[in-house]
């Protein structure tokens, strides 16, 4: 019954079966009753036709846009549908700016004509889960260190390498990133691995990365990283820091170190911020990090804490501060847009692309981008046991779901729930951004987890208006499906 949606045209929105049942149980009526008296249609997300139903006859969302020019306010109402939006006012006037959408296309036409991107597969390798930091929000921070130790001989390592071969070897890149725990407590296996990848993948473009919290930097293992072009991206929150453990930024030694893979390889360097209860300001975590490294830093991550207990909830960015956060991330993006950083280049070109999507002749179709759903990209440890996540290989549960060796036709990474099987996505205009968030917070906090990642989003939903309409500003969003904050 979960999944089995209705269309109210009272109000024109979409409700769960279950919305109705729980209705019935409330009135004292039956299921067929409530049915009759709404005069609702069966709905189905994956049926063409109720798609296109729903594009004509789903609510539009109220938009309050504010002029800078003549500095007054008007409301539009914006038609939208299910899975994407569609940028026409309902009172027929245009939206956009044709030439602003036409040059996005062009420009973006141009790049998949003269950088045609090669096929890839990306293996995600769990080196060891031992980690020397305690942050409080981790996912993997469940208390159970008891895991067996791997096995890091070169023999596993060849054998293991040489598996993965076989499973990539129809595709032109392939890329591997260092996962733990922290990866780097495991140093000497990296260097093995690396080495046997260059050897066993040699035919092939390689990519090497590793995800590390930044404590653990010597002259030998930054010579190392730099001789064979790996990207290092490094978990640190800024104004946040304490939040994770000690801060690697503090330590002389260690920096040096830092500001040596940063001026080197200032492409294959980044920062993952997590904003958390005293830390989403996108503009302080900036300043942060302009101050130590003195010019703008390639930033990922940038997403608010994931509830998944009681420990990590107490961590998260409060309800009621959850309004702020989307209104001052808006500001800062306006503030980017009009004084280019570069360490916002792939944030922009996201927007971009999701105006190349909604005007070009097809619309780009959606995938959770995550571990869980996409075929081509696989987190394995060095036992060759296969994860949903590289966030969740703590857990002796269902998120390890086969392993390498076993027969191939199993390796199909699990996805217990997608956005196609959640009303309020099918309905929600960030879709595009989010695409349903991680397939596997579906317990007691997954309405947090998706407010959080709304009032995220939304931000960039209301960039792209701005872009679209040559700078009028975004003041309010209004909508059947919108969360309340």
């Amino acid at each position: 019954m979960e999944n089995e949606f209705v269309y109210i045209p009272t109000n024109k929105t979409i409700q769960s079966m279950q919305f109705l049942q729980d209705m019935a149980d409330k009135t004292n009526n039956t299921l067929d009753d409530i049915k009759s008296a709404l005069n609702v249609k069966s709905i189905d997300p994956n049926n063409k036709e109720d798609i296109l139903f729903l594009n004509e006859n789903s609510a539009p969302l109220k938009i309050t846009l504010f002029d800078p020019n003549t500095q007054t306010l008007c409301e539009k109402s914006l038609l939208f549908e299910p899975y994407r939006l569609y940028f026409v006012w309902e009172d027929g006037t245009p939206l956009y700016s044709t030439s602003t959408v036409n040059d996005i296309i062009y420009n973006i036409n141009m790049q998949k004509k003269y950088l045609s991107k090669p096929t890839k597969m990306e293996f995600r390798i769990i080196i060891g889960r031992g980690c020397n930091f305690r942050c409080k929000y981790c996912d993997q921070m469940d208390g159970k260190y008891t895991w067996k130790d791997l096995d890091t001989s070169e023999k596993n390592l060849e054998k293991l390498l040489r598996k993965l071969y076989d499973i990539s070897k129809d595709k032109e890149q392939v890329n591997f990133v260092f996962w733990g725990g922290e990866p780097m407590l495991y140093w000497d296996t990296i260097v093995i691995l690396t080495n046997k990848i260059q050897h066993i993948f040699k035919e092939k473009m390689i990519h090497l990365g590793i995800i590390t919290n930044g404590s653990l930097f010597t002259e030998e293992n930054t010579d190392f990283i730099l001789k064979n072009n790996i990207t290092v991206t490094i978990s640190h929150d800024g104004p946040g820091q304490s939040m994770r453990s000690d801060d690697p930024f503090k330590d002389p030694e260690n920096m040096k170190y830092i500001y040596k893979l940063c001026n080197h390889v200032s492409d294959n360097f980044s920062l993952n911020p997590v904003f958390s209860k005293e830390n989403y300001s996108h503009k302080k975590v900036n300043e942060y990090f302009y101050d130590i490294f003195h010019k703008n830093i390639r930033l990922g991550e940038l997403s608010p804490v994931q509830v998944v207990s009681d420990k990590i909830y107490d961590q998260r960015i409060p309800d009621d501060k959850l309004l702020i956060y989307a209104k001052e991330t808006y500001q800062y993006l306006l503030e980017i847009l009009n004084n280019y950083n570069n360490g916002y280049q792939q944030i922009l070109e996201n927007v971009y692309k999701f105006i190349y999507n909604v005007f070009s002749d097809y619309f780009e179709a959606y995938d959770h981008g995550c571990p869980a759903t996409n075929k081509n990209i696989y987190t394995v440890d060095l036992s060759g046991d296969l994860f949903t996540c590289q966030s969740f290989t703590t857990k002796e549960s269902k998120h390890c779901y086969g392993n390498i060796y076993n027969d191939p036709s199993t390796f199909k990474p699990i996805a217990p729930i997608t956005y196609k099987n959640r009303i309020e996505c099918v309905n929600c205009p960030v879709l595009y951004f989010c695409r349903g968030g991680c397939p596997h917070y579906n317990g007691q906090y997954r309405e947090y987890n998706c407010k959080a990642y709304f009032c995220k989003w939304l931000p960039f939903l209301s960039l792209a208006v701005t872009i679209l309409t040559n700078g009028f500003l975004v003041n309010s969003i209004e909508g059947n499906y919108l969360h309340k904050l």
